[in-house]
């Protein structure tokens, strides 16, 4: 293993979600090292969030499928490891610098993390999902919609 901190980038798909991309995106920041935003559609303000925070934005045409847009931003992504976040999500992980210090020191492939999700009415929900993983280590195929 090299000495150096692995990059992360942070794959998300989103459309018109302007009231939950800010609080999302500065809650990952200072453990990913690109962000890669695929919007479907947006209408409001959520690409020019996106962008204000450094994003990489693509438009992506709606297929009628998440596969397709997820792919999709997975092979723009340019980092070690790929954080695939939804935008009304938050990485509940605790220490994010000791994680990206575990990244470095591991052989695993992927991870469980913990992810919190806010709700309209104010309701926390924890939830334990695959959203950590190695980029380019074929961990996934290519999921295609017939």
């Amino acid at each position: 293993m090299n000495d150096l901190m692995p990059t992360v980038s942070l794959c998300m798909i989103v459309k018109d979600e302007e009231k939950n991309l800010e609080t999302c995106l500065h809650a990952v920041k200072p453990f990913t090292d690109e962000i890669i935003i695929v919007d479907t559609g947006s209408t409001d303000g959520t690409i020019e969030i996106a962008k204000r925070n450094g994003a990489k934005v693509y438009n992506f045409a709606w297929k009628e499928n998440f596969s397709a847009a997820r792919n999709f931003a997975i092979q723009q992504a340019a980092g070690d490891w790929i954080l695939n976040l939804d935008a009304d999500h938050l990485l509940d992980c605790g220490n994010k610098s000791l994680l990206k210090k575990q990244l470095l020191e591991t052989e695993h492939l992927a991870f469980l993390l913990d992810e919190r999700s806010i709700s309209d009415n104010g309701a926390k929900q924890t939830t334990e999902k695959l959203i950590l993983f190695r980029n380019n280590c074929n961990l996934f195929r290519p999921i295609v919609a017939y």
